[in-house]
């Protein structure tokens, strides 16, 4: 009788939960669900590889036709990206400004383009005037120096050793001649004047062109006077320059002497014995130049007197 109670009461226990289940079956089952678990996510994990290994080795598949792309974007789900559609929106009012500065820009090159050809045309104009100029200027120079050798072929030298001289170079053996039988210069202040004139207007040479400079260049004939004190010489003749030259020399002398020594006159100049040194004198109270050209002047000095005294052993 007790048995029966007994087993009566642990049926109902059991089944009101009264009783717990031991530790010991509980943990052996949750380590077999664990253990089932495992073996599952394994199986599955090796279905995953082999799926996609054999889906490399797949073609890939056709891309999906352009009706169900818009089906996608209508269902939302494929969302076309904000800055790509703000691009499709403002892209066609970039292309009209882009259009308008480009007509623009055609429009300044076509500006561009005509005063170009405008240019062109002023500069043929301005080539064919200078050329103009330039074939007058040579004639007008050809002129002067057909004029210079006709008055200088009618010079004739009073000494005949003279007129060998006046063969190779006219001007200067014409002004040697003033100087020497005009003026009555010794043989050194001649020479002493020529040197000055050698740089003045022949290059460093006998052959003077007592022609040379402008009323535009300033200056003008044999000693390159200064046309602004002196504008009556402008176009001066050759024996227009010497009348000159002999009516100012002595003045410059007084007034400018002192240049090339204190208290220095005419009278010395006149008295020198040294072509050298009549060339320095000279260029430092007539010409008034610089000193650095003094050394050069007195040897063109020199020369000239050697050449128009051979005789001479100085």
């Amino acid at each position: 009788m007790t048995r029966k109670y007994v087993c009566t009461a642990l049926v109902c226990a059991l089944l009101l939960g009264a009783i717990v289940i031991p530790p010991i079956f509980a943990d052996s089952s949750n380590s077999n669900a664990r253990n089932e678990e495992t073996e599952f996510s394994e199986v599955i994990e090796a279905e995953e590889i082999v799926s996609e290994k054999e889906l490399a080795a797949r073609e890939l598949p056709a891309p999906e036709p352009a009706e169900t792309v818009v089906k996608m974007i209508e269902r939302r789900l494929w969302v076309v990206p904000e800055p790509v559609t703000e691009l499709i929106e403002v892209l066609p009012q970039d292309y009209e400004q882009i259009k308008e500065e480009n007509e623009r820009l055609l429009e300044e090159i076509k500006l561009l383009n005509a005063k170009n050809e405008s240019l062109v045309a002023d500069n043929q104009k301005l080539k064919s005037e200078y050329e103009r100029l330039k074939k007058e200027y040579l004639q007008i120079t050809a002129e002067a120096e057909a004029a210079a050798d006709t008055k200088n072929a009618e010079f004739i030298p009073s000494e005949e050793h003279l007129v060998k001289c006046a063969e190779e170079f006219p001007v200067a053996t014409q002004v040697w001649c003033y100087l020497s039988e005009t003026m009555g210069l010794n043989d050194y202040v001649c020479a002493g004047i020529i040197g000055n004139m050698m740089t003045e207007c022949g290059g460093h040479t006998l052959d003077l062109h007592w022609y040379s400079g402008s009323v535009e260049y300033g200056y003008y004939g044999l000693c390159q006077w200064s046309l602004k004190y002196r504008p009556w010489l402008t176009d001066a003749s050759l024996e227009d320059q010497l009348i000159h030259l002999n009516e100012s020399l002595e003045i410059a002398f007084t007034t400018y002497g002192k240049r090339y020594k204190e208290g220095f006159t005419y009278a010395d100049f006149c008295a020198l014995s040294s072509a050298s040194d009549a060339a320095v004198a000279f260029a430092a109270a007539y010409e008034r130049c610089t000193s650095t050209s003094y050394e050069r002047r007195g040897q063109q000095a020199e020369f000239a007197y050697s050449y128009f005294v051979p005789s001479s052993t100085n």
